[in-house]
C-alpha cells in the first residue's frame, strides 16, 4: 500500500511539473518596439494569450525630477504605473496619459489595458519633456 501511494504521488508530481512547463512554453513573453528609431521604448507582451488587450511599455531612460510623459493611445484603455514610489499617473483627456516624475529614477514601467475586447490599444504619441518619440510608431498586435 505504501509503494501504490508513494507511486501515486510521483505520477502526480510529474503531472504538475509537465503542466507548469506547458504553461511556460504558452504564455511566453515577447518584446517590440514600436517607436522607429529607439530601442529606449519597448513593448512587452504574451501572445495568444486570453487577455491579448494587456501589455507593457517600458521606456528605458533617466528620468529626473520634473520629467513629463505624455502618452496617446488610440483607443479607450487604461493605464497605471508599475512603480509609484517616483512619479504619478494622471489622465488629461481622452486615451492621453500624463506621468509627473518627482524623484530620478531610472526607467518606467506602465501597463497598458484596453478597454475593447479584441483590439489591442496602440501608441500615437509618445513625448518626453516636449520632444517625440513615437512620431510615426508600428503596429503592435
Amino acid at each position: 500500500m505504501q509503494k501504490l501511494k508513494f507511486f501515486l504521488l510521483v505520477i502526480c508530481y510529474i503531472g504538475v511539473q509537465c503542466d507548469k512547463d506547458r504553461t511556460k512554453q504558452n504564455f511566453s513573453t515577447h518584446n517590440a518596439y514600436p517607436c522607429n528609431g529607439s530601442n529606449d521604448i519597448k513593448i512587452s507582451f504574451v501572445p495568444n494569450e486570453p487577455n491579448k488587450e494587456d501589455y507593457q511599455i517600458f521606456i528605458d531612460k533617466t528620468l529626473t525630477r520634473n520629467t513629463k510623459v505624455i502618452l496617446t493611445l488610440d483607443t479607450d484603455s487604461v493605464v497605471t504605473l508599475r512603480d509609484t514610489s517616483f512619479a504619478r499617473i494622471y489622465t488629461t483627456k481622452k486615451n492621453t496619459f500624463e506621468v509627473r516624475v518627482f524623484k530620478l529614477h531610472e526607467g518606467i514601467m506602465l501597463d497598458v489595458k484596453g478597454q475593447v475586447s479584441k483590439t489591442v490599444p496602440q501608441i500615437k504619441s509618445l513625448i518626453i519633456n516636449n520632444k517625440e518619440f513615437c512620431r510615426n510608431p508600428s503596429l503592435v498586435s
